[in-house]
């Protein structure tokens, strides 16, 4: 396995074995969030990142872990940084988060580089997102969570380029 971590616009690889490190320089402000998928070809395995950066208009890079090659740029989406990033399971489906006033979620197929569909969250801000794994279902892409400040909200895909969604349920709401 390889180490993935970032340091201002540098995204880094170490391979623990030789301590060697490579390195993907395509961003040109910080990187303020990371996303990885695992990925098996024959007895090759690596990791598909995804990293966001802040900035007024900032992109998303995808890219290769094992060649640092860069996959895909995604730009002009969010505005001021892109704090959350999350593959679903297949590796298919790219979903992000904003640092825009509503914290907006978009999704993407990323290898065409493509907007599915945006949403907006609300005024708090989303500290963690991740797709929701259906254990009969595997590869099902269509159920997002994400958590913040106050909240915990359940996404659910309708079709390709809809979002709806419910609020967990805390304390005196659950009760009753």
């Amino acid at each position: 396995g390889t180490i993935v971590y970032t340091a201002a616009a540098l995204a880094i690889c170490v391979d623990p074995k030789n301590m060697k490190q490579r390195f993907m320089s395509g961003h040109t402000d910080d990187i303020i969030s990371l996303a990885m998928t695992a990925v098996t070809r024959g007895k090759l395995s690596f990791s598909i990142c995804a990293t966001g950066e802040i900035g007024r208009s900032p992109k998303i890079i995808v890219w290769e872990s094992k060649t640092m090659q860069r996959l895909q740029t995604l730009r002009g989406s969010h505005i001021r940084g892109v704090t959350q990033l999350a593959f679903s399971p297949d590796g298919s489906t790219l979903a992000s988060v904003g640092l825009d006033d509503v914290n907006s979620i978009e999704l993407y197929d990323w290898k065409k580089g493509e907007v599915l569909c945006r949403v907006r969250t609300g005024p708090d801000k989303v500290f963690g997102m991740m797709f929701q794994v259906d254990r009969n279902n595997p590869v099902d892409d269509t159920r997002i969570i994400t958590v913040g400040f106050k909240h915990m909200t359940f996404w659910e895909r309708e079709g390709k380029h809809q979002l709806s969604s419910r609020d967990a349920l805390f304390g005196k709401e659950f009760a009753g």
